[in-house]
């Protein structure tokens, strides 16, 4: 049963959780430690539905970190006697934090943090329980700390506002209560939870913030501190919600796909700085699924290569985790490492190249159809009975079956051509293939994967530089034909399997 002054810290919480809509879902993924404030956030969510306040089910998570040898076996067994109690299905997952911690060499607070919120969405997703939210139990107090934190690590608008009440999925229905509040109502209901001590240990930074300079910063001013912050907040967080929106709509404007990679217009690089940066970091997130690795030096670098003017071939950068920033004509994005091949292959391929990274050679034979490895592609090689109807497209070729490259030697489609030499139909002499896809600036990583149809040692159609006799649309058939050639056709047909 809930008194007066607890229903006023329910209804409170109640009427935050409609304001921003954290209760329209149909699962809520609670994180449980056992400590005050994830007891009283799963008490608040049990109630509203079992009251019918909401109708998603409640589940709760448990990680024990085994950090805290005794405590932390306590905790656990304190979580799964309170959700039995409760009648809410819990889900407890047990790892070693501090020695995951060492091993990807970061602080073991990140690693915590990583493997929670990979334990709630690894829960949500085995339940199978349609749309879902998780929620945390951050409250006012870890509001003001976090924008602190974030202020002295030089975090701009966004990083100082980075507490929402929904965010990526996850919801903090009691960002509008403080502790005070919520020790108040679990011991006014005689609700119990357990304590981790080393939360008032002057150990980690958010420790030393809320034990040693929130107190001393209240000495001296005639104001909360922490809730001078909450209000700064509320100001700030409606100021970055109008940029963020505006950032948004200039990326609608100025990203744009590449075969399965995103890429964003130089042009970009225009823009404001308060936009033009979180256009950046949008695809860093888009590309690679969050901003953990993504500083602000690495912000500078991309900035830096997507801005420069003099800068028109393939070029990479390294950034953090094997990962890179390219730029290409006018066009830069992130890639993993091991996808730059693929990556410019789809770049290749947006300039009419065709491109197989995988190592093709196939004889084309009259009637023949053949998937192209490496692509979503089929080659279609066959005899043309009637050239006055023909369709052309950009992958298409019609040749003379009779023309003295043919006689004795397999016709190929293949790639790896580099060095063989191709001299445009009506040019004169010819290059080397890698010295023509230079010219063409192809993206170096490409040029060994771009495909052509040779024969012996000529190449005879490069897909997306042009051909060196037969003809590959009207205005080239009328040139061939002028040249009175009366005997039989045959076609090759790149196109997409169907």
């Amino acid at each position: 049963m809930i008194d007066k002054d607890s229903r006023t810290l329910s209804d409170r919480v109640y009427d935050y959780c409609r304001k921003y809509g954290l209760l329209d879902v149909s699962a809520i993924i609670a994180g449980l430690s056992g400590g005050p404030d994830s007891v009283c956030l799963l008490t608040l969510l049990d109630a509203f539905s079992k009251s019918g306040r909401t109708s998603a089910k409640i589940y709760a998570v448990h990680v024990n970190h085994n950090l805290r040898p005794g405590d932390c076996d306590r905790d656990e067994a304190f979580v799964r006697d309170l959700c039995e109690k409760m009648d809410i299905p819990l889900t407890v997952k047990s790892f070693d934090v501090a020695g995951t911690a060492g091993d990807m060499g970061i602080s073991v607070e990140e690693a915590g943090r990583r493997i929670r919120y990979g334990c709630f969405r690894e829960t949500a997703e085995s339940l199978d329980c349609g749309s879902y939210v998780i929620a945390t139990a951050h409250h006012a107090n870890d509001l003001a700390e976090t924008m602190m934190m974030n202020l002295f690590r030089g975090a701009g608008l966004d990083g100082i506002t980075a507490m929402r009440p929904v965010q990526d999925g996850i919801i903090r229905p009691l960002l509008c209560v403080n502790k005070e509040e919520i020790t108040a109502f679990l011991d006014e209901n005689g609700i119990g939870y357990v304590t981790d001590k080393t939360n008032f240990e002057d150990i980690g930074s958010r420790n030393i913030w809320r034990n040693k300079i929130f107190p001393y910063i209240g000495n001296y001013t005639s104001r909360d501190p922490q809730e001078a912050l909450r209000s700064a907040h509320a100001l700030l967080s409606s100021d970055s919600d109008f940029i963020n929106a505006a950032s948004l709509e200039a990326y609608g404007t100025y990203v744009r796909p590449v075969g399965s990679f995103k890429a964003v217009d130089c042009a970009v690089s225009g823009l404001h700085d308060a936009l033009f940066t979180r256009v950046v970091r949008r695809l860093w997130k888009e590309s690679f699924g969050d901003m953990t690795d993504f500083e602000n030096i690495n912000l500078r670098q991309a900035a830096e290569l997507i801005g420069r003017e003099d800068q028109d071939g393939f070029v990479t950068v390294d950034m953090p985790f094997g990962r890179k920033i390219w730029k290409f004509m006018g066009l830069a994005g992130f890639i993993e490492g091991d996808k730059t091949i693929e990556l410019a292959c789809a770049l290749a391929g947006n300039e009419g190249y065709l491109t197989s990274p995988e190592s093709i050679s196939l004889v084309l034979t009259e009637g023949s159809c053949q998937k192209i490895a490496g692509t979503v592609n089929i080659f279609k090689y066959t005899v043309v009975e009637n050239i006055g109807d023909l369709a052309y497209n950009n992958h298409s070729w019609i040749c003379p079956a009779d023309m003295p490259s043919l006689q004795g030697r397999p016709l190929l489609l293949r790639n790896g051509a580099g060095d063989l030499r191709f001299a445009k139909a009506g040019g004169n002499g010819g290059k080397l293939v890698k010295d023509v896809l230079a010219d063409r600036k192809v993206p170096r990583p490409a040029r060994n994967s771009v495909l052509a149809v040779t024969s012996g040692d000529e190449v005879l159609w490069l897909p997306g530089a042009g051909h060196a006799t037969g003809f590959t649309d009207l205005r080239s058939r009328d040139r061939f034909l002028e040249e009175g050639y009366k005997g039989r056709y045959l076609k090759v047909e790149i196109v997409p399997e169907e």
